[in-house]
């Protein structure tokens, strides 16, 4: 009886296809600098409503279009019933954010536009609430 009381745990934030999870999460000083300046930027933004956030960080194909990522998890947070709260392009120099809520909890996407000569990657960095 209990069991049907309990309300599932929430699922993962999914990865969209080339997303990917590295061991070695390493960008030159420049990249590397702007990404974590993004990174708290974003974090003051939706902290003070949403509370802690746990960053995942991640790397996307620097040869991909970030707008291919971008739209990748608007379609699939929105058909998960996630609604957009932000759509920001110049969240900081190079930097660019998306974020969704559902209920009291938030999923947002901080990234940088472009790679630095011979980066294969952009830093990209998951920010969320949940507890999964």
């Amino acid at each position: 009886m209990l069991a049907a009381c309990e309300q599932a745990a929430p699922a993962p934030v999914p990865l969209a296809p080339g997303l990917e999870s590295p061991a070695d999460y390493s960008f030159g000083s420049s990249v590397g600098a702007a990404d974590a300046r993004a990174r708290g930027l974003a974090i003051d933004r939706l902290q003070p409503e949403f509370g802690p956030l746990k960053a995942e960080l991640h790397r996307w194909p620097a040869d991909r279009p970030v707008a291919e990522l971008r739209s990748w998890y608007a379609r699939r947070l929105k058909a998960e019933g996630w609604e957009p709260i932000v759509a920001d392009d110049r969240l900081a120099p190079g930097a660019w954010m998306d974020a969704w809520r559902q209920g009291d909890s938030v999923i947002a996407l901080v990234g940088q536009i472009s790679a630095e000569p011979g980066d294969r990657h952009l830093p990209v960095t998951i920010l969320t609430n949940r507890s999964d």
